[in-house]
């Protein structure tokens, strides 16, 4: 425990607390691949695999050179990269750089899927539905609680055919990815799976990950509060890093508000500006990332 409360200290909590902000809601650039940093991969490592790699981070975020973000993450959705960089890392770091490996893949795609619920709840919370009704603690129960069931039975990673069969897999992705419009993004991610898991069934180099898999996942649900902390007040990136990419989310929601004002009436350009509220913004945000703080300080008790 003593651990865990000294690897978290060094994130100060100050985003959004007592009223200071982290950043203008109208300086917002969005940044097409925005990742967890390696800082924070860094102390998240220490803490659920007691290791972490630079080369580790790089050999995942830039196998073709940081220049280049044409490949960044491929081995979580390329097979053939995949099943390398376990050979690699196997023979250089053993099981512990296995798990920092997995662990980065993880942490990235915990990114986006903050970002989505985070936003899907601040709509909620400012156009007066269902999260308005809520404590910030009570909507970031649920935030916390998906993030970690979106993140288990992920179809955008491959590493999730290690834990579940195919066809559960695809059910997440026709979840995911429903109706008409999507079936072209459908059958790629569907493409992928099945290439991913007719190789990993038959793959000896592949298949030692599955215990480090699960060892993964059980590490993240048990400091669940300290990930997703640690994730959301990552200062690694000028781009801000999870608050950008979840006012970039914001944005879009917005753009479609504007939308339906021309073709519908001004009704829904009320309810763009009111998710535009720059202190709603701010309360909001700022009560999620101190529930979170505040379940991570328990857990260091």
């Amino acid at each position: 425990m003593k651990e865990r409360l000294t690897l978290m200290m060094c994130f100060k909590p100050h985003i959004f607390i007592k009223g200071k902000r982290y950043f203008e809601v109208n300086d917002i650039k969005y940044v097409g691949f925005i990742l967890v940093s390696w800082r924070v991969h860094r102390v998240l490592g220490k803490l659920l695999c007691s290791f972490h790699s630079n080369e580790i981070d790089r050999l995942i975020d830039c196998p073709r050179g940081c220049r280049s973000l044409e490949s960044h993450d491929s081995s979580r959705y390329d097979v053939d990269t995949l099943e390398r960089l376990v050979i690699l890392i196997k023979r250089k770091y053993g099981d512990e750089g296995l798990c920092y490996f997995v662990l980065h893949h993880y942490l990235d795609r915990l990114v986006d899927i903050l970002a989505s619920l985070i936003s899907n709840y601040y709509e909620s919370y400012a156009l007066g539905y269902s999260a308005s009704k809520m404590s910030f603690e009570e909507i970031y129960e649920h935030i916390r609680t998906e993030a970690f069931e979106s993140l288990q039975i992920d179809p955008k990673n491959i590493l999730t055919l290690l834990v579940y069969d195919l066809t559960s897999v695809l059910n997440a992705l026709y979840w995911m990815y429903g109706g008409k419009r999507k079936r072209r993004q459908r059958r790629h991610f569907e493409e992928v799976l099945e290439k991913a898991y007719a190789r990993i069934s038959s793959n000896s180099n592949l298949q030692q990950l599955r215990n480090i898999v699960l060892e993964v996942l059980r590490n993240i649900r048990d400091n669940i509060d300290c990930v997703i902390y640690a994730t959301l007040i990552d200062e690694g990136f000028k781009s801000k890093g999870t608050l950008n990419k979840i006012a970039a989310v914001l944005q879009v929601k917005v753009a479609k508000y504007r939308y339906y004002a021309r073709m519908r009436g001004s009704y829904y350009d009320e309810l763009a500006n009111k998710l535009l509220d720059e202190e709603n913004i701010i309360r909001f945000i700022g009560g999620i990332v101190e529930a979170s703080h505040n379940r991570c300080n328990l857990l260091s008790r």
